[in-house]
C-alpha cells in the first residue's frame, strides 16, 4: 500500500504475516503463534503475572468483569453509555451478564 508523499505503508514482512494468518485456517484464532508472540512482547513492556488475549472489546470487559469477581447482587458503577449504535454491548450489559445490577455515574 503506497502513502502519500511515497511512503510505504506494508511491505514484504507484513505480507508474510498476512499469508501465515490465512494459512492457519481461522482469522480470530485467539492461540495462534501471532497471539504468543504479541503476549511475550507486552511481558517485556508490562511484565504481569496474567496477560488474556481476547477477540473484541466486548470480549475484554467480560473478562475484566469475571476477573474481578463481579456476580449476582454486585453493583457496578459505568461510565455513561456512549456505545456507537453498530456496536450493541456495554460495559453495563457485561455487569449485567454477569448478575449484578449497574447504571451509570450519572445516576
Amino acid at each position: 500500500m503506497q502513502l502519500a508523499g511515497g511512503g510505504r505503508r506494508r511491505g514484504e514482512p507484513e505480507r508474510k504475516q498476512i499469508e501465515a494468518m490465512l494459512q492457519q485456517g481461522s482469522l480470530v484464532y485467539w492461540q495462534g503463534p501471532q497471539t504468543r508472540v504479541l503476549t511475550e512482547r507486552f511481558r517485556e513492556i508490562c511484565p504481569l503475572r496474567h496477560v488474556q488475549t481476547c477477540s473484541s472489546g466486548t470480549a475484554a470487559i467480560h473478562i475484566a468483569v469475571a476477573a474481578a469477581g463481579i456476580g449476582p447482587g454486585d453493583e457496578v458503577i459505568t461510565s455513561a453509555d456512549h456505545s456507537p449504535p453498530w456496536q450493541g454491548r456495554s460495559p453495563a450489559s457485561s455487569a449485567n451478564d454477569a448478575g449484578g445490577p449497574s447504571r451509570t455515574a450519572r445516576e
